[in-house]
């Protein structure tokens, strides 16, 4: 998923790369387009359940996916679809 959500314009990945330091879990950012969104839409669109993490006082406001070894890949793929349709209409 990661490697995926990478090649897509305006992402962020926040979490670190080391397998060691982030397990199942990963944060990112779309440049453009609020965290708040994204779980809005991945929810009414793919009905898949993320959250958001942080502040946007502190800049750590964020989306966080969980992907435990149970995860779908159909809900990897259509995670990252999603998140390439809201990144390209972001503002």
């Amino acid at each position: 998923m990661r490697q995926q959500l990478r090649t897509i314009p305006g992402v962020k990945i926040n979490t670190p790369e080391n397998p060691y330091l982030s397990a199942g879990l990963t944060a990112f950012n779309v440049e453009g387009v609020d965290p708040a969104r994204i779980v809005d839409y991945l929810r009414e669109r793919y009905n898949l359940v993320v959250r958001t993490i942080g502040n946007k006082e502190t800049g750590t406001y964020a989306v966080r996916v969980s992907t435990p070894i149970y995860v779908a890949r159909d809900d990897i793929d259509h995670l990252v679809e999603g998140v390439k349709e809201l990144a390209s209409h972001r503002a």
